[in-house]
């Protein structure tokens, strides 16, 4: 933000001052600057001549040569004319020759333009290709790096991948355990009701056989009524081992409902 610097009273006044005594000196400076006045009247305000400048002035023709006839001239005055005619084709030839210098020198700065320009469009190029050779190997270490991120994005995909698959695993395991043992339990349950079972079916052939020793002497009609009855009397016990064979095999997971084996056996 652009601010003006604050100035007291004395400073003000002194300022004002300065101002006005240098604004004196250059009008004084203006009024009476005789160096000036001189070099503008005699050198056209130049320090210094330059040849190609007198070159350009067109030289005066004498006063005669304005006023009269070529007949009417004296010796003098054609001897003025031919020495005006000398120096006037001295300066037409000096400005040929200034001439041809300049479009020498012309010829010779575009020569130069035109090399500079070659070369400058030479070197461009060259930093051009060196530039793509660049922005190339740029691309390339970009490339690199895309590369990376991505390989350690998969690796960490695949590390997680594999630690929810052990996980999987692990749960999959265990119920397997589990299962076996279940399996197991199941099995010696099973084994336990066919031992049960086996006992029971050589008690019931013992007592059958005891039952028709017992009632030999009948005859085989009667006896065969008998052990009819006999067959059909309530088993109490059996019944019972049944009933804890079917709790054991509704709380087995891998029982399978159907026809009671044993019940049809002992029907």
């Amino acid at each position: 933000i652009p601010f003006e610097k604050y100035l007291s009273p004395e400073e003000l006044a002194a300022e004002l001052e300065r101002k006005r005594l240098e604004e004196q000196r250059r009008l004084l400076e203006q009024a009476d600057n005789a160096r000036e006045r001189a070099l503008d009247s005699m050198m056209h305000g130049k320090l210094e001549i330059r040849p190609e400048d007198e070159l350009q002035k067109d030289l005066e023709k004498p006063e005669f040569m304005l006023t009269k006839a070529e007949e009417q001239w004296n010796e003098e005055e054609i001897k003025a004319a031919k020495e005006f005619e000398k120096k006037e084709k001295h300066l037409f030839e000096e400005r040929e020759k200034y001439r041809k210098a300049l479009e020498a020198e012309l010829k010779k700065l575009q020569t130069a333009n035109v090399e500079g320009m070659n070369s400058f469009d030479e070197k461009l190029n060259k930093l051009f290709r060196h530039r793509i050779e660049i922005q190339k190997t740029v691309n390339q270490e970009e490339l690199k790096i895309v590369r990376l991120a991505r390989s350690v994005y998969q690796q960490e995909y695949l590390e997680d991948r594999e630690t929810q698959l052990s996980k999987i695993l692990d749960d999959l395991k265990q119920g397997k355990v589990k299962a076996l043992e279940e399996v197991s339990e199941a099995k010696r349950a099973i084994d336990r009701l066919k031992d049960e079972h086996e006992i029971i079916l050589q008690e019931d052939k013992v007592i059958e056989k005891q039952f028709k020793k017992d009632f030999a002497d009948l005859d085989a009609f009667t006896l065969d009524v008998l052990v009819k009855l006999y067959k059909r009397r309530p088993k109490v016990t059996k019944q019972k081992i049944v009933t804890n064979e079917a709790t054991a095999r509704s709380s087995n997971p891998f029982h399978v409902k159907g026809e009671d084996p044993d019940k049809a056996f002992l029907e």
